[in-house]
């Protein structure tokens, strides 16, 4: 009893000498190994497909300036603090950033993201890591959504989304759903879209931390995120709360422009008590 099968040009040729039940179950696995192999392509190969269509809706240069104005702006006009000589005060918190695609690539690969999962990005600005996932990932999230509180970075999001399918070069480009909520991450808005967070990033460098531990963050991911979704942060640590604790998964390495080389992200598993 044996049998026999090729891989040519894409197509896998099977030869059975043995027509039992047992040999074409052995058939029926290798040939489902093979085509995955064929299915699932390497990181490499995915970053390079991504990487030109999120730099046509996301042009770094001047595009990038504006971006960051545009952020700096809207931030500056729902401040409540000024300085000693009265000029409106974003804070550290409000700081628009674009984390890199292929330290986001190796985030998530790192996170493990399950077929139907769901992504979710804190403080999602003008939606470049929300289209990134889900363009790298178009056949694993049941969805990908973006949380931001300024209005303008909102609309630029929804706006980038829709060029994804009025430029005809890029409109039959695989995704997956993409959804954006403008809410405050604490509100009632972002509650249901955090509860239903498989993997949840946020670029949160700038956010409110305490020896390398992030804290109002670590309060809001253990307060609103389920058991067992797993959480990414980068440079700056969760801690254990009330409501949670937090299990590190994986550290990964690497250079992310706006932060440089040795930039650290983190993989975190969310427990909660019994």
């Amino acid at each position: 009893r044996y049998f026999s099968a090729e891989l040519h040009s894409g197509v896998v040729f099977v030869h059975s000498h043995d027509d039992s039940a047992t040999t074409r179950k052995i058939i029926l696995l290798v040939v489902a190994c093979m085509l995955l192999t064929l299915i699932v392509a390497p990181l490499s190969t995915q970053l390079s497909a991504v990487a030109p269509i999120l730099n046509t809706l996301y042009p770094s240069g001047a595009g990038y300036d504006a971006r960051r104005a545009l952020a700096r702006d809207a931030a500056l006009s729902r401040s409540t603090t000024t300085s000693a000589a009265g000029i409106p005060l974003a804070g550290d918190g409000m700081v628009y950033g674009e984390f890199d695609l292929a330290f986001l690539a190796r985030l998530l690969e790192a996170a493990e993201p399950q077929k139907g999962d769901t992504f979710v990005d804190l403080g999602s600005g003008c939606g470049r890591a929300v289209l990134g996932a889900a363009l790298l990932r178009p056949h694993t999230w049941a969805e990908c959504v973006g949380l931001e509180c300024l209005p303008e970075l909102h609309a630029e999001a929804i706006n980038s989304r829709v060029r994804l399918d009025e430029l005809p070069e890029l409109a039959a480009t695989p995704i997956a759903p993409v959804g954006y909520t403008c809410a405050d991450l604490w509100g009632e808005e972002a509650e249901a879209p955090l509860a239903a967070a498989n993997v949840a990033f946020s670029y949160s460098v700038t956010w409110e931390s305490e020896e390398g531990y992030l804290t109002t963050l670590s309060s809001l991911l253990a307060r609103r995120l389920s058991d067992g979704a797993r959480a990414c942060t980068v440079d700056l640590k969760l801690r254990r709360d009330a409501d949670a604790s937090f299990d590190l998964l994986a550290t990964v390495t690497g250079c992310n422009p706006e932060t440089g080389e040795g930039t650290v992200g983190y993989v975190w598993r969310v427990r909660k008590p019994p």
